[in-house]
């Protein structure tokens, strides 16, 4: 039978015809973290033919961060090979350079390095959740005395100022380095959702649903506790910075790939290429953006239709 798609093809050719199986979902750690924002009412300008209109920029090398740890993929990148990443998808977003002062619109101050992450030992949650629960227990078992009251000391059931007896004191002193320790943890967590732009995702998302913790937020602060690789991009209007010596900043992008499992001079271009269309815009809240590579993969094999080689 003749078909007109499909002639006499070699064996290797047939495989056009196989049906290609979707690739799996990226892992959250192959995923960059994209939080934009604009300022001072900043808005991408547009010609009359609907595109955005060029801006001309400069770099301004920011700070870089190491972290806490010694990362030989985070020192092998210095500012040059920061900014040579970026260059190519900031001109895909119509962002271009320009070494005339009189022209520069936009200075790009850009910072990266490695956030630490709250690290509070093996199986932290569920010891101070335990602790939690024996603490009541004991206040429970040994009343608290009211003020100017004197312990009985042949009293067996009172714990006192002073600290009577010495079980309940020893507990007092534990949850409180616990409490310490807790407070650490938030500071630390919010310091990095600043950093990296969580901040106003989790204010937006309350604790508590109902008598429960609510997972998303869970989720976000679990990736708040991990090391995070970051670039932040922060432009200011050049021309005002010139003219009257002060920053007027007009966006800015962050975003940031789990450290763990990754490298930070192999991830940059990907990050950056997950990030580039967010440039100059809001994302209003946190985009996680994956770069897939392009992959085929054959599935069944299934003949369309053939037909025998003439002699």
């Amino acid at each position: 039978m003749n078909c007109p798609l499909v002639r006499c093809l070699p064996a290797s050719l047939l495989l056009i015809a196989l049906p290609l199986t979707r690739a799996a979902d990226l892992p959250l750690s192959e995923l960059t973290v994209v939080s934009s924002t604009v300022h001072n009412g900043y808005e991408r300008e547009k010609l009359p033919d609907g595109t955005v209109k060029p801006v001309r920029y400069a770099f301004g090398e920011g700070t870089c961060d190491a972290g806490s740890v010694a990362d030989a993929s985070l020192d092998k990148l210095k500012f040059r090979q920061v900014i040579a990443a970026l260059s190519a998808p900031l001109a895909q977003q119509g962002f271009h350079p320009s070494r005339n002062a009189n022209e520069v619109e936009q200075l790009i101050v850009v910072h990266w390095g490695r956030t630490t992450g709250w690290d509070g030992g093996a199986g932290y949650g569920n010891v101070y959740g335990n602790l939690n629960r024996l603490h009541s227990a004991m206040v429970a078992t040994f009343p608290t005395l009211n003020p100017g009251d004197k312990p009985d000391p042949n009293a067996t059931r009172t714990r006192g100022l002073g600290g009577t007896p010495g079980a309940a004191s020893e507990m007092d002193q534990l949850m409180l380095m616990l409490q310490m320790q807790d407070d650490a943890r938030a500071r630390q967590n919010g310091r990095n959702s600043r950093l990296l732009g969580y901040h106003d995702t989790l204010r937006r998302i309350p604790t508590y649903w109902g008598n429960m913790v609510r997972s998303e937020r869970e989720d976000l602060i679990g990736e708040l506790e991990d090391d995070r690789y970051y670039v932040i991009l922060a432009a200011y209007d050049f021309q005002v910075a010139k003219k009257e010596q002060k920053p007027k900043v007009l966006w800015v992008t962050r975003f940031s790939l789990v450290a763990h499992g990754n490298d930070f001079d192999d991830s940059i271009d990907r990050m950056v290429a997950a990030a580039a269309a967010h440039f100059g815009r809001s994302t209003h809240g946190l985009h996680r953006e994956g770069m897939r590579e392009a992959r085929a993969i054959p599935g069944k094999l299934e003949v369309i239709d053939h037909e025998e080689p003439t002699r």
